[in-house]
């Protein structure tokens, strides 16, 4: 199953903090992180990990279709802008001899993905084409023009009443979100109407990204300037020179993101690593994060760094931070950098 397949994290962090790293090893997700974090001079080889073969078959297109297709194509393709059916299929075809056979046979039997644009058929970008329709219903045309910097005339105390109702697990559960990351023991999904809702009191909310795809569906009514970086033209041109030049060396590994570095144990990385873990700690606890940084091994004339993130459970604590500590790492909290508002963002650097 893919689980996301649209833009689903503000990777400005790890853009930032991934700078001056020449080797990246990032769990896949929905590829868009992945996509962004090309765009650094220094890179020249990312080694994608990830348990989900679906995952990683999806970021397998999205960089063949990238660097095959020319910038707008790629985005009429992969569904950030209209295409029809017929079209997708047509530029499927034309990637073929340019994919590995695995990712052929893997879309072959998922046409229907290809044809509804491969950004939309995740299961959280499902568990949003459903509840969307109810909230633009209730919350009423007013709502819909806070994206035109109007702040002031929806329907505050309805609002409310979507903060309270979406604030319940219960709700992503009715809808049929199946993602522990929501419905999981000891989720807190007020954090994601708290993080809406410091976007309205900021008067932010238009330029967020999550809000254009909660409430909106796609990101085309954004300002190019707020665009993440996996869907600004000028930025992807960059990256598709690069892939197109075979600047960077890519590995895809189907695995665990520490069972990857364990399995690692006897290879001293003789470079400068940088981990993007994603929100892997929706699905780990905290000593996660523990083990893997005992797991990598670096060479002394190296420097290494890890961003891990949380989203609504299992958030690092004052007892992992000294820990981590006292491995002999320092650790920042970044989560200013994080636009949506939802997710503590943790960078971990070798003293």
């Amino acid at each position: 199953m893919i689980w996301y397949s649209h833009v689903n994290e503000d990777s400005l962090p790890e853009i930032v903090c991934s700078t001056g790293y020449n080797s990246v090893i990032a769990v896949a997700g929905s590829g868009e992180r992945l996509i962004a974090l090309l765009d650094n001079a220094n890179l020249e080889q990312l080694f994608v990990v990830d348990t989900n073969m679906s995952a990683i078959e999806l970021l397998k297109l999205k960089l063949v279709a990238l660097s095959e297709l020319d910038v707008e194509d790629y985005l009429r393709f992969i569904g950030a802008e209209e295409m029809s059916s017929r079209e997708r299929m047509r530029c499927f075809i034309k990637l073929q001899n340019k994919l590995e056979s695995s990712t052929i046979i893997y879309w072959s039997k998922n046409h229907h993905f290809i044809k509804k644009g491969i950004l939309y058929i995740g299961q959280y970008e499902q568990f949003l084409s459903k509840a969307r329709p109810l909230l633009k219903w209730f919350l009423g045309p007013s709502f819909m023009k806070v994206f035109n910097n109007d702040y002031n005339s929806f329907s505050k105390f309805r609002w409310k009443i979507v903060k309270s109702v979406f604030s319940k697990k219960v709700s992503y559960l009715l809808l049929g979100n199946k993602d522990p990351a929501f419905i999981g023991k000891g989720v807190d999904t007020s954090l994601i109407t708290n993080g809406f809702q410091e976007l309205i009191d900021k008067k932010e909310f238009h330029k967020s990204f999550m809000a254009h795809l909660v409430f909106l569906g796609s990101l085309k009514q954004m300002d190019i300037e707020f665009l993440p970086a996996s869907q600004n033209r000028k930025i992807l041109k960059k990256i598709q020179a690069k892939l197109k030049n075979r600047e960077i060396k890519i590995q895809f590994i189907n695995n665990d993101a520490l069972s990857f570095l364990e399995d690692n144990t006897s290879t001293t990385f003789n470079f400068n690593v940088f981990l993007s873990m994603s929100d892997i700690l929706s699905f780990h606890k905290t000593d996660y994060v523990i083990k893997c940084i005992k797991a990598l091994k670096v060479s002394n004339k190296c420097k290494c760094a890890f961003v891990f993130r949380s989203y609504l459970r299992n958030h690092i604590d004052t007892d992992i931070i000294k820990k981590i500590t006292a491995l002999g790492y320092k650790i920042k909290d970044v989560s200013n950098m994080e636009s949506t508002k939802m997710y503590k963002v943790h960078l971990v650097e070798k003293l």
